[in-house]
């Protein structure tokens, strides 16, 4: 499996369950938003927009970064 499918699988994960910690925190504080079933569809659904942004962002950020490490040690060379 590719290295970036499974990056992305777990960003996924990473939103669905923090998505059910945010619900169920308010679920605490204030009373039940949503039940059961739909609270776990919609925690699905934000993993899958979490798992599809990271696949389709990973690379760019990737990019992003080392660019900016490269700038960072040229500057820091100069000085």
């Amino acid at each position: 499996m590719e290295r970036r499918i499974i990056s992305a699988t777990l960003w996924g994960a990473v939103g669905a369950m923090s998505f059910l910690v945010l619900l169920q925190a308010y679920a605490l504080l204030a009373g039940p938003l949503l039940p059961f079933a739909q609270g776990a569809i919609v925690a699905f659904g934000v993993g899958v927009a979490a798992a599809v942004t990271a696949y389709a962002l990973e690379r760019r950020v990737a990019d992003w970064a080392a660019r900016r490490a490269l700038e960072g040690a040229s500057e820091s060379g100069n000085g």
